[in-house]
């Protein structure tokens, strides 16, 4: 499987940390970043074709650091500015029909083999929860985790999910149109989303963010490599909300005063909330299957039946 690897900015935001080289070349405990992620790759195989394309001006650090390993990669120099989808295009040539894609400013420790067979030879990003959801790109997904819309970071529309897009693509190069110049990645999957499937590979693996100073510094503080992430199931009526009658409208909805202050304390450390309910009132007709499903879809645009996203606005927002 073919590994294409982007590092092409220049790293602005983590100056001057990255002056005169790459961000995966930030140190971890002492180890370069790339370190970890080539480690990552190497252990489900993912190391032996890999493309990495850089800024001219710092192709020199991923040479000297391939040169004593078995596999050498096609390094690809170029001008930044061209944005993680005009590089794509410009490329195409060397693109395998599937490809991985890895942005280089995160940090993962993640099982590739059910990434690859999730959806297998689907369009798919990986996805997790998000501390700083506005602040990304957040995904917005349907039945059968399809991805129906995308909110673009610094978007003043307010949307209830926190999953964002990790930085880790499985994609099929008909996707790429050929159209060059500078091109979003995600701006040019958000257009194609009404004929082409992408679907949201959610997990809770580790992953780390540390385009910003801010974040570099919160990962080496918290750094822990096989760090667990834990999880709470609710349930909904009688726990969350009152059951005393079916829900059926947002009027209805009352939320237990002393679960919100629960909400509050389990927010502020890195537990995966989860609600489940089983709905008896779709079956008794006091709401219909899609009626529901369109509440449960994390879009406020719906504006109605906000149901199982209750939970996660609390967690989110309060």
């Amino acid at each position: 499987m073919q590994v294409i690897l982007q590092s092409g900015g220049v790293g602005s935001r983590l100056y001057p940390f990255t002056i005169n080289k790459p961000k995966c070349f930030l140190k971890l405990k002492g180890k370069p970043i790339i370190d970890y992620q080539y480690e990552n790759l190497k252990k489900y195989n993912l190391h032996k074709k890999l493309v990495i394309i850089s800024n001219k001006s710092h192709v020199h650090h991923f040479q000297r650091y391939f040169k004593s390993k078995k596999y050498k990669p096609k390094i690809i120099s170029e001008k930044p500015g061209l944005g993680s989808g005009g590089s794509l295009i410009k490329n195409i040539k060397f693109l395998e029909k599937n490809f991985i894609l890895i942005y280089l400013d995160i940090f993962f420790n993640v099982n590739f083999s059910r990434f690859l067979n999730k959806y297998k030879n689907e369009n798919k990003i990986f996805s997790h929860k998000t501390p700083h959801k506005f602040d990304s790109d957040i995904i917005i997904v349907g039945k059968n985790n399809i991805i129906k819309k995308i909110c673009k970071k610094n978007s003043k529309k307010i949307f209830l999910s926190n999953v964002s897009i990790s930085g880790i693509f499985f994609l099929k190069k008909n996707i790429l149109n050929k159209k060059k110049g500078k091109i979003d990645l995600t701006h040019l999957i958000l257009k194609q989303l009404n004929k082409t499937r992408f679907y949201s590979y959610f997990s809770n693996e580790k992953f780390s963010d540390f385009g910003t100073r801010d974040r570099y510094k919160n990962l080496k503080k918290n750094f822990k490599l096989n760090q667990k992430t834990k999880a709470i199931i609710f349930d909904r009526d009688g726990t969350i909300i009152s059951e005393k009658e079916f829900v059926n409208s947002s009027k209805k909805l009352k939320v237990f005063k002393k679960f919100c202050k629960l909400i509050n304390k389990i927010n502020k450390k890195n537990i995966i909330l989860i609600c489940i309910t089983n709905q008896s009132s779709i079956a008794k007709g006091f709401i219909s299957e899609k009626k529901f499903g369109q509440g449960t879809a994390f879009d406020l645009d719906y504006g109605k039946l906000l149901i199982i996203a209750l939970l996660i606005y609390i967690a989110v927002f309060k």
